[in-house]
């Protein structure tokens, strides 16, 4: 170990130095992660009576990359102060030791909301299964910019595996219409089994935004594919005869992307009698590009 070394541990341990040359001390160590001795170092700051100490060090520490600090780091999650807090989440984060996740998760129920949203964001750099929960446990947090990023965090999250029905259909069927509304764009590609059965259940939900945001995910998956066609039409031509335009704005599209020929009777009443304008408009387009395609394929 190098006298320089030697001089910044020396610095950091010293209570009586003031505290910006040993923030400085600690931020020159964790330029040498190759160095074991500066790793404990930062470690064994983690324990300072100073709240700045063991913040600054707990930030380091994972920008050091050290697998050594992982358990102190988690350790940290319980220190009275939010911001040791904080700053331990964001450095698990960068670790991305799978390890860490239980102890990430458990960190949504913090009484503090920044803890919280740094939670939901540190849960976000993993590929794992294991995150799901707590991120829909989060969509209930009091807090809106903690709600916010969960929903953001969900319906952003790119896993390697796929997930089974059982672990989404709680969430698709809670009394919260929020999290049934999250957890139906959630599932359109993320399924071992397709999830059009399961988004055409969502489309009788009560509350009129599920119903759409089912409606847009079977939309989704009609223009890359084409899996439950039969399905899709049936609920389509059903949600034709809901109240809410957007409803039968967005089932118009699907059956003129499926090329619906028998779409093209309820339409036509549609077209001339909804009492929404661009309703209307919208089934007289279908109309012309459902004949046109027929046409095409006659031809």
């Amino acid at each position: 170990m190098s006298n320089n070394i030697t001089k910044l541990i020396n610095t950091l341990k010293d209570k009586n130095q003031i505290l910006a040359l040993r923030l400085l001390a600690i931020e020159q160590l964790a330029e040498k992660p190759e160095i074991d001795e500066s790793i404990q170092a930062l470690i064994g700051a983690l324990s300072d009576d100073e709240q700045e100490i063991r913040a600054y060090a707990a930030e380091m520490l994972g920008k050091m990359g050290s697998k050594k600090s992982l358990f102190p780091l988690i350790d940290s999650l319980h220190d009275l102060s939010y911001e040791v807090r904080v700053s331990a989440l964001r450095s698990l984060a960068l670790l991305k030791d799978e390890q860490s996740i239980e102890y990430i998760a458990k960190r949504i129920l913090d009484q503090n909301d920044k803890v919280r949203y740094e939670a939901v964001k540190a849960l976000a750099s993993f590929d794992s299964i294991q995150i799901i929960k707590p991120l829909f446990k989060a969509l209930l947090d009091e807090n809106d910019a903690v709600k916010n990023e969960a929903e953001r965090v969900l319906i952003g999250l790119k896993l390697s595996d796929k997930i089974s029905e059982e672990l989404v259909i709680p969430f698709l069927r809670h009394t919260d219409p929020f999290i049934r509304d999250v957890a139906t764009r959630f599932i359109t590609f993320r399924l071992i089994r397709s999830a059009v059965p399961l988004l055409v259940e969502q489309t009788d939900d009560k509350n009129w935004e599920v119903k759409l945001s089912a409606l847009q995910e079977l939309n989704k998956i009609v223009a890359v594919k084409t899996e439950n066609k039969e399905q899709i039409i049936e609920c389509c031509l059903k949600c034709l005869d809901d109240n809410t335009p957007k409803i039968k704005m967005e089932s118009i599209d699907i059956l003129r992307e499926l090329k619906t020929e028998e779409a093209i009777n309820k339409l036509i009443i549609i077209s001339t009698k909804d009492p929404d304008e661009r309703v209307r408009f919208e089934a007289i387009d279908a109309i012309t590009e459902i004949r046109r395609a027929k046409r095409l394929s006659t031809e």
